[in-house]
């Protein structure tokens, strides 16, 4: 009997100098890739961490208390955080785009050349101005201002040239200056634990274009220019700072442009968020 009284006590205190032995329960703190450990403290006790710079100073604490306790600081729990709808936000000069333009004539002169090929060309621009407002955690509505250029190329022959003999041709420059007024909407979420949305809207276009044509027979340039209103749908998806948007307008006054062969622009672009 004295040795199983003996052999319990021994065991008893194994568990209890084990007990002693172990760490302390602690909270792993992760921000901007420094980690820290913070200890769990006493009851009611708190230990806290912060990190700061010339623009803020975050601080972590961790308390213990018992369930029925007040908390000695305000408490917002992660389903109260989720739920919160964002701030609407103005941001200028936040983001540039560059990309793939592809414009078709508008056939203002069918007899006289044997083809109309499509201008094809490049196209940048850049958001000036860009407000969201949020419905809600997962959907918000966009507005803004944005100013493009796009430069595209097109050659042409004449009705009477064949595949061996070529009589003239004439090749088109078209420089077209933009300012759009975008309206679009965005569903939020995550992706690759980054965060994105895809984007559907439209922008309403107003520019000025400025075509030049050269003759190869007389060596002859001819200049061209008028306004556009252009009603451009498009639709994106971004990811992170990176995004694609794809976009194609259509001049709602082709009969004003008399000299003008464009009738619709289409542009395919990669976007990029500077913030």
């Amino acid at each position: 009997m004295k040795k199983l009284v003996r052999m319990l006590l021994l065991i008893f205190g194994m568990i209890a100098f084990a007990a002693m032995a172990q760490k302390a329960d602690s909270v792993i703190v992760i921000y901007k890739n420094q980690k820290t450990i913070i200890p769990v403290p006493a009851y009611r006790s708190q230990s806290s961490i912060s990190y700061s710079d010339s623009n803020q100073v975050i601080e972590i604490g961790v308390l213990q208390r018992k369930p029925g306790d007040m908390p000695l600081f305000p408490q917002n729990s992660l389903n109260t955080l989720s739920t919160e709808k964002p701030k609407n936000k103005a941001k200028w000069f936040s983001q540039i785009e560059a990309g793939y333009s592809i414009s078709i004539p508008n056939n203002t002169y069918p007899s006289s050349y044997r083809n109309n090929e499509h201008f094809k060309g490049y196209e940048i621009g850049i958001s000036v101005r860009e407000k969201e407002r949020f419905v809600n955690t997962k959907i918000s509505i966009v507005s803004g201002l944005n100013v493009g250029y796009i430069q595209s190329f097109r050659h042409v022959l004449s009705p009477e040239s064949n595949d061996q003999v070529i009589l003239y041709s004439e090749v088109f420059r078209s420089s077209f200056f933009n300012l759009s007024f975008p309206v679009s909407f965005k569903y939020h979420f995550s992706a690759f634990d980054l965060p994105a949305n895809v984007h559907l809207g439209a922008n309403l276009v107003y520019g000025y274009m400025f075509i030049s044509r050269s003759d190869n027979r007389t060596g002859l340039r001819k200049e061209y220019d008028n306004g556009l209103i252009i009603l451009e749908p498009h639709v994106g998806i971004d990811i992170g700072k990176m995004g694609l948007n794809i976009a194609t307008g259509r001049n709602l006054f082709p009969e004003m442009s008399f000299y003008n062969p464009v009738k619709s622009i289409n542009n395919i672009s990669i976007t990029y968020r500077l913030f």
